[in-house]
């Protein structure tokens, strides 16, 4: 079995959590915030290279004003005061991977300084990696590549590591556009849970799961 390098988090359910159980959206929204920061810390604690996690994709601007308000502000709160502890603590680089420019007037100022801050911030830092998929969706991406080089577009992609595995939560069974072009041969596990009832241990037992599986990569 391949070592376990890169992991991808689709940290679903929020919304649906908050609903069913009578609690403000603002706060669950928060609670999934630090459940993410929990979920790096296990999985950088594990000997994980490089981590990738879907925050906003180009489908989420559809979403009423006051659901996006809100994720704006938390996930402002976790660039400014989660993250850099994150950054410290795991000599870790963030990498913002998305169409910021692209959809620029639709992003707060504050969202767009704390998220630009914390990734220069990091620059610095070799031993792991974090992408954090901002205003993503793949053929943005696909597009900034192949304008790139052509004949070698893989190597101009925002996220540049194949993914070995990917956790996703909120009892849907899909990828959601979760860079899919790294994902060929990601082996995957659903969590029947939401991600705000998300522990330690259910991202642990993802990752030893892992090391049971056999991967074939198409023999």
């Amino acid at each position: 079995m391949r070592k376990l390098r890169h992991l991808g988090l689709i940290p679903d359910g929020t919304r649906r959590w908050s609903k069913g159980n009578n609690f403000p959206y603002p706060n669950a929204y928060w609670v999934t915030m630090k459940n993410i920061a929990d979920a790096i810390d296990v999985a950088f604690d594990r000997g994980i290279k490089i981590m990738t996690v879907y925050l906003l994709s180009s489908d989420n601007f559809d979403r009423s004003k006051r659901d996006l308000e809100v994720g704006f502000s938390n996930e402002t709160r976790f660039f400014r005061t989660l993250l850099p502890k994150i950054v410290e603590n795991h000599k870790c680089r963030v990498i913002c991977a998305g169409s910021i420019d692209k959809y620029s007037d639709k992003l707060p100022e504050d969202y767009k300084s704390a998220l630009a801050d914390v990734c220069e911030k990091s620059k610095k830092y070799r031993k792991h990696t974090l992408n954090l998929l901002v205003a993503y969706n793949p053929i943005d991406e696909l597009k900034h590549a192949v304008k790139k080089d052509l004949e070698n577009f893989m190597n101009h992609l925002w996220v540049k590591d194949a993914v070995d595995m990917l956790i996703r939560t909120g009892k849907e069974k899909r990828l959601s556009n979760f860079i899919p072009l790294q994902c060929g041969y990601a082996e995957v596990d659903v969590i029947n849970k939401y991600f705000p009832d998300i522990t330690k241990r259910d991202i642990t037992n993802s990752i030893e799961e892992y090391h049971d599986r056999k991967r074939r990569f198409g023999t």
